[in-house]
């Protein structure tokens, strides 16, 4: 049996694919704990760990998992031609794969987060000082910036020689961090981790000291989806977490998050964008893209965004589709069916004239 360098785990290739469709995170971790550690395996298998891979578990894998799977083409030169191949395949149909700009644009840096310049500071200032909390609460409407500010602010503490506000997104931990596969870097949706048992769990996980980071932090995302019990297993650690340990809460309603859960964190409010920020975001993104688009359209659009930039974004990509050569006003009203501008001065105007057979 191999010893892997995860706390208190034990695993063989048998238990692997045995556990492998289980809704447990643990043959995953284990799995990127093997082919991240090829210097490990090397000395406690003698460089035979390619039976690990069966062909049916090797393709379970890569289809779930297929950003992990290409390290195995990195670290595991011993694949058999049928796990290569499928390897290959996959890897040209990742690289043909559009991406929406929403992914595409996403802030790699603090800098390039868009109208929060209040959290930024903050949260770059404290960095800098070494005063960073145990436990924040980014709270906010959704698409303005509150999971990819979380991942951004694990990014920094985890930095190499960090925790660095100037950290490189191109770097390895920062990479793993940004696809979620940093283990130490645990990314939970409340919506369906919400029990009382499995906060328990993570309980007991966060005891044990990070594998290859400094911090290990858990992202919960929808936090105010926990049940009150949830939230009562949590508290305890919340109020007096291992010094390793960070904990970032996101959620769109707070007065659904417990006054003991709140209290314990630094709360963080996130705005929605004003019409202008949009917009001048947009307009960058329009001529980065080489998309023709006019500055009517572009304040168009960011009206019934709501304030949120992942919505303005979204809009933007459907336009550039549905547009052939320009994106106009008359387009976009036509496809999310807004009345336009001037129709409605004309009603406004009459009823405020009386005239209403007008």
């Amino acid at each position: 049996m191999l010893q892997i360098p995860f706390p208190q785990r034990e695993v063989t290739a048998k238990n692997f694919y045995k556990n492998f469709n289980s809704s447990a995170k643990l043959p995953m971790n284990i799995l990127q704990n093997f082919i991240s550690n090829r210097e490990y395996l090397d000395r406690n298998c003698n460089g035979n760990y390619s039976h690990i891979f069966s062909y049916r578990f090797f393709k379970l894998f890569t289809i779930k998992h297929f950003d992990i799977a290409l390290l195995c083409m990195d670290n595991l030169q011993d694949l058999n031609p049928m796990q290569k191949n499928f390897v290959g395949e996959n890897l040209d149909k990742s690289r043909n794969q559009y991406k929406v700009i929403a992914l595409r644009w996403r802030p790699k840096t603090f800098g390039e987060i868009v109208g929060q310049d209040h959290i930024v500071t903050t949260l770059t200032n404290a960095i800098k000082a070494d005063r960073v909390a145990h436990a924040y609460l980014f709270v906010g409407p959704r698409g303005t910036g509150k999971t990819t500010t979380a991942r951004l602010l694990a990014m920094a503490l985890n930095a190499s020689g960090g925790p660095s506000v100037d950290f490189d997104p191109d770097d390895e931990i920062s990479r793993s961090i940004a696809v979620g596969n940093c283990l130490d870097v645990i990314e939970i949706d409340g919506a369906s981790n919400n029990s009382v048992e499995q906060i328990r769990d993570l309980r007991e996980e966060c005891r044990y000291a990070p594998i290859s980071c400094k911090y290990k932090i858990y992202i919960i995302d929808e936090v105010h989806m926990l049940s009150n019990a949830a939230f009562n297993a949590l508290l305890k650690t919340l109020e007096e977490p291992p010094a390793h340990v960070k904990f970032i809460f996101t959620t769109i309603e707070i007065r659904k998050v417990l006054p003991t859960i709140t209290s314990g964190c630094q709360r963080f409010s996130f705005w929605s964008m004003s019409i202008a920020t949009l917009s001048e975001k947009l307009s960058e993104i329009a001529q980065s893209e080489g998309t023709k688009i006019s500055k009517d359209a572009l304040l168009t659009i960011a009206r019934p965004a709501n304030g949120g930039v992942r919505d303005a974004e979204s809009i933007l990509d459907r336009m550039t589709t549905f547009c052939e050569d320009e994106i106009t006003v008359e387009a976009i009203n036509s496809a999310y069916g807004l009345a336009d501008g001037n129709t409605i001065d004309n009603i406004i105007s009459s009823i405020y004239s009386g005239d209403y057979k007008k």
